[in-house]
């Protein structure tokens, strides 16, 4: 898709679009202008910063699991290994995959979707 080499005449017409801006999009960056390799330092870093109530994994591992593994060399190092193998495959974990979107209401009967915040 984003070398503009997939074939996609199966697809709707908006999954079509789409495809295309991809491939629009990734042609103004220039290649390997973005590292894919996760230092454990960076990884290390980012977890120690991370702000624990933002969210959990559907793995059953709440951030502070990922916090607490930051105290690890050993850990450290195997999840940005695990991270930077991901990258240079193209792939993802399964449950990087899915997510969950919910709107709340703050006043009963108010839907208001320019509130909402990501």
């Amino acid at each position: 898709v984003l070398a503009g080499t997939y074939n996609y005449v199966s697809v709707d017409q908006a999954t079509a679009d789409k495809f295309a801006s991809a491939t629009d999009i990734r042609s103004l960056i220039p290649e390997n202008s973005v590292s894919t390799t996760v230092m454990p330092g960076d990884w290390r870093y980012y977890w120690q910063n991370a702000k624990e109530n933002t969210s959990s994994s559907e793995s059953g591992l709440h951030f502070g699991h990922y916090k607490a593994i930051t105290t690890s060399t050993y850990l450290t190092h195997f999840h940005a290994a695990k991270t930077t193998v991901a990258l240079h495959l193209g792939t993802s974990v399964d449950r990087g995959r899915r997510g969950v979107t919910v709107m709340l209401e703050k006043e009963l009967g108010i839907n208001l979707a320019s509130k909402l915040r990501a």
